[in-house]
């Protein structure tokens, strides 16, 4: 008859080791006073960590908020430069557009293809013109008088092919008082002087 030997029961982990914090005496594990030198200790229960729901707005929410701004002030800023650069396109497409230059009340000098400024006349105007082709080719001078309301009552000043430096005169007879335009198409160079003439 064989006999089975007991079960060996093995201890869990020994309590840890409790020093007194006045003179460094061992402690019992339940003890409440130092046996030693009889300072008091109070047993506490450590309580597991509250776990608190977070009820604030999260990152993601403030991250979305701050590039939702950060897109409207860009988008604000990028209307404002538009707006700019559109102004400026506008001004220079104008000032192309009337870049003769006056230098008098009704001369305008200048090389290219141009059109003027409206400017005012009216009753008999005498036009003194002068081109000159730039360099040693013939170039054509074309230049049309017209009302700025309306294009179609147009009267051709001068259309000629210049060899070298030449100059005329036309004069308008009986314009109503309206705006004018003048509209020069030409690679010369030129200059045209508007004077009103005694009937």
């Amino acid at each position: 008859m064989t006999s089975e030997p007991p079960p060996i029961r093995v201890a869990g982990p020994a309590p840890p080791l409790r020093t007194c914090v006045d003179c460094g005496a061992r402690l019992p594990t339940d003890a409440r006073f130092c046996p030693s030198c009889g300072a008091g200790y109070s047993m506490t229960v450590l309580k597991p960590a509250e776990v608190r729901m977070n009820t604030t707005i999260g990152a993601g929410f403030r991250f979305g908020i701050g590039f939702f701004l950060a897109a409207v002030v860009f988008a604000i800023a990028w209307a404002l430069v538009s707006l700019l650069i559109f102004g400026a396109f506008i001004s220079a497409v104008a000032s192309g557009l009337s870049g003769m230059a006056s230098t008098g009340a009704q001369r305008f000098d200048g090389t290219g293809d141009q059109i003027s400024a409206p400017f005012h006349l009216s009753g008999s105007t005498e036009v003194a013109w002068q081109g000159s082709p730039i360099g040693t080719e013939s170039c054509r001078l074309q230049a049309i008088l017209s009302r700025a309301d309306r294009p179609i009552a147009a009267e051709i000043v001068v259309d000629e092919t210049l060899t070298s430096a030449r100059s005329g005169t036309y004069t308008a007879v009986g314009l109503p008082a309206a705006d004018y335009v003048l509209s020069v198409t030409s690679p010369c160079t030129w200059s045209f002087r508007f004077s009103p003439k005694s009937p």
